[in-house]
């Protein structure tokens, strides 16, 4: 049924339309619970510009997306290897939160098990510095939310793959961006 809808977005003429706010929620569910990376992609980009829009309207209409259904969406990025909904997710997550608060750190590891599983262990890396910026000072539940055995596992998995060659390349990458040597 929603496959369509695939091929409906890719015509030029039918990219001024958007469906409704609560379609756009559906269309999302339905593709991430199908494993639809491209269907789910274009529903976050309709609420994108729903986003978007309603913020442009006076007075502002505040949009948000709902934070567990876009880790629905990175977390199926992570599964298929879409990264193209990976950065829609994310967008659409920085977006919704408006800067007012950090993502869960349940969207933080799951941005990390996607990038992970897509290689991009720079990436990764990066996206592990911002979490910790976040959550780095939550005591005794740090040592839970940045233990390598657990939540974790999924990035120290991907670097052990190429066994030290990998992890050579992520400390000379992180080493440079550290001390700004490129």
């Amino acid at each position: 049924m929603f496959s369509n809808l695939c091929c409906f977005q890719a015509s030029d003429k039918n990219k001024a339309l958007c469906p409704n706010w609560d379609l756009c929620n559906f269309i999302v569910e339905t593709a991430i619970g199908e494993d639809n990376g491209k269907l789910a992609f274009y529903g976050l980009e309709y609420m994108a510009r729903w986003i978007v829009k309603g913020e442009r309207q006076r007075p502002s209409m505040f949009l948000s997306v709902d934070e567990g259904l876009l880790l629905s969406a990175i977390l199926t990025a992570g599964r298929t290897y879409n990264s193209e909904l990976l950065g829609a997710s994310w967008a659409v997550l920085d977006r919704s939160l408006r800067k007012k608060k950090a993502p869960n750190p349940e969207s933080y590891l799951g941005k990390i098990y996607a990038l992970a599983s897509l290689g991009s262990l720079q990436k990764a890396f990066s996206t592990l510095n911002e979490y910790e910026l976040a959550y780095g000072d939550a005591g005794q539940e740090a040592e839970e939310l940045f233990c390598p055995f657990t939540s974790l596992h999924p990035l120290v998995v991907a670097c052990s793959k190429k066994g030290f060659e990998t992890l050579d390349n992520v400390y000379l990458s992180l080493s440079n961006k550290i001390f700004n040597c490129t």
